[in-house]
């Protein structure tokens, strides 16, 4: 993840976004990304995602992370 570059772009500047971003990654198993990385650029193993579980809440996090982006734009 880039939050290190993320904390440059709106909405993300926002440190409460990237938290939750951090939070919704760190619920699929197996991922414990620390809050001190919140200004860095951690990853998680991709064999994580062969997980259907898995799969599915980042795919719900990227649904978020889309909808978030989308909404500077009307704010």
């Amino acid at each position: 993840m880039v939050f290190q570059h993320l904390a440059a772009r709106e909405p993300f500047t926002d440190l409460g976004l990237r938290a939750e971003l951090l939070q919704r990654l760190n619920e699929l198993k197996g991922v414990d990304i620390p809050e001190g990385k919140l200004a860095l650029r951690p990853s998680f193993r991709l064999f994580l995602l062969e997980e259907d579980h898995n799969r599915e809440l980042l795919a719900e996090t990227l649904t978020w992370f889309r909808h978030c982006w989308d909404a500077r734009e009307t704010a």
